[in-house]
C-alpha cells in the first residue's frame, strides 16, 4: 500500500519539480533580458544628455 502510495507521488512530485525549475529558468532568462535592456537604455539617456549640454554649450558661446 504505501509502496503503491509512493509510486504515484514520486512522479508527481518529480512533474511538479521539472515545471519549477523550467518556471525559474525562464524568468531568469526574462529578467537578464529586461535589466540588459534597462542598461542600455541608461546608457543612452546619458549620451543624449551630454549632446545636449554640448548643444547647449554651443549655443550659450554663440
Amino acid at each position: 500500500m504505501l509502496k503503491l502510495q509512493l509510486e504515484t507521488i514520486l512522479p508527481e512530485a518529480k512533474k511538479k519539480e521539472d515545471f519549477s525549475r523550467k518556471f525559474i529558468e525562464s524568468f531568469h532568462s526574462e529578467l537578464t533580458k529586461t535589466i540588459d535592456q534597462h542598461e542600455k537604455d541608461n546608457s543612452q539617456h546619458h549620451v543624449m544628455g551630454n549632446l545636449v549640454t554640448k548643444i547647449k554649450d554651443r549655443f550659450d558661446k554663440v
